[in-house]
């Protein structure tokens, strides 16, 4: 089973408000009255994972906004340090260091995610040693000598080839990532359908650092932004948690449009006449993107859709094969448009005992916990069965004409 890492530590943040002793912690517990709404953001060492969600009457979770995020994790701390490695000893400095002293870089590097760790903003100094094979390579190539050094913002080397960076530089360097999250989270708030949020949970390791969370609230302090422990494992927590309740979450925003190849009947209003073939009797389109599920469209896990009707003609397999797409347009005419691509086939088999060569089936696509299923009636027969998708093997079989029917 998979289970999403936005909604596992959404998961974890509920199920452990519940079990919170009476008044322990009101801004939390909060967030999980029938109505609230709340965003979960998830800060990783490489990417921040945003969702929100709404507390139904009944306790279970809806999703009002599809998982959103960016690479504005811990690691964009890391790339700052680079930044200023490269800006206080040359790139070429840098590169070499990096590619011929790979050692002392890996070292450099571990001392560095020490010192991120460990720094607050009672830290006055962060001091970092500086592996030798760096300075000997500088000295190599600029002819003087590393250690001693001054630099602009008050950084300087000191003798015993150490770096010294103060407070303000490391804040700095964080201001990069916390500046991108409080921006991308901002940006979610614009969002109509995300008005009325209350509260801000921060999970992941990189919201355990005081630089992080203390920014994040200092900007929202108009909302309750709660970090509500055991930030580093509660996805992991609340990903058993789903496991045990797969129906937590009630509904889900899917983040595309999805859909399968068809051939439809020409119009003239919305087909251009250059795609215009004929087929038999009347003329058609062919590769058009049959629509199932909008991007946007809040999914009732478990909750069948309206369903398509097809009907498949020259039938010459004991499986029915579509060709899935999915896309960012609400609306797609074509499977071959501008943004769609192919993500796998769907595959519908049919008994073996329906010999005939036209067959009408109608096919329900739907969210079933994290993953889409399809199911379809085979018309005529009273028959349902489960489709197979393919995602890792894209290739097409051909099993027939697949013409989607008027409703």
């Amino acid at each position: 089973m998979l289970a999403l890492e936005p909604e596992s530590a959404a998961i974890f943040c509920k199920e452990q408000a519940i079990h919170k002793a009476d008044g322990a912690d009101g801004p939390f517990l909060s967030a999980f009255n029938p109505g609230q709404r709340f965003l979960v953001a998830d800060l990783g060492g490489g990417t921040l994972d945003t969702t929100v969600h709404e507390v139904l009457p009944d306790g279970l979770l809806k999703e009002l906004h599809a998982a959103t995020g960016g690479a504005w994790g811990g690691q964009m701390v890391n790339a700052a340090f680079e930044n200023l490695l490269q800006e206080i000893v040359g790139s070429e400095v840098f590169e070499e260091f990096c590619s011929e002293k790979t050692n002392g870089w890996i070292s450099l590097q571990k001392c560095f995610e020490i010192k991120k760790r460990e720094f607050t903003t009672h830290t006055e100094i962060s001091d970092i040693d500086i592996p030798r094979g760096l300075a000997d390579i500088y000295k190599e190539k600029t002819k003087s000598e590393l250690r001693g050094k001054r630099f602009k913002r008050n950084i300087q080397i000191l003798n015993d080839d150490i770096l010294r960076l103060p407070s303000e530089e490391m804040i700095r360097m964080f201001a990069f990532a916390t500046g991108k999250i409080i921006d991308h989270i901002e940006q979610l708030f614009k969002k109509k359908n995300l008005k009325g949020v209350s509260s801000i949970l921060l999970v992941g390791g990189f919201s355990e650092s005081e630089i992080v969370s203390k920014s994040i609230r200092n900007h929202f302090n108009r909302l309750n932004v709660h970090a509500p422990g055991s930030a580093s494992s509660a996805i992991l927590q609340g990903a058993v948690m789903y496991g045990i309740n797969d129906r937590i979450i009630a509904t889900r925003v899917s983040p595309y449009t999805y859909g399968v190849h068809t051939v439809r009947v020409f119009d003239k209003h919305r087909h251009p006449k250059e795609r215009m073939v004929q087929f038999k009797i009347q003329q058609v389109v062919r590769n058009a993107f049959c629509k199932q599920i909008e991007k946007g469209e809040t999914v009732y896990v478990g909750e069948d859709k309206r369903g398509t009707s097809f009907t498949v003609l020259n039938r010459n397999r004991p499986s029915v094969f579509w060709k899935v797409y999915q896309t960012e347009d609400n609306d797609p005419i074509f499977c071959d448009d501008l943004g769609c691509s192919c993500i796998g086939t769907l595959s519908i088999q049919i008994p073996e005992y329906i010999t005939a060569k036209t067959i009408k089936l109608r096919v329900y696509m739907t969210c079933h916990g994290t993953e889409l299923q399809a199911t379809a009636t085979i018309k005529d027969y009273g028959i349902t069965t489960v489709g197979k998708f393919s995602f890792l093997d894209k290739d097409y079989q051909y099993s027939g004409d697949i013409i989607e029917d008027s409703d």
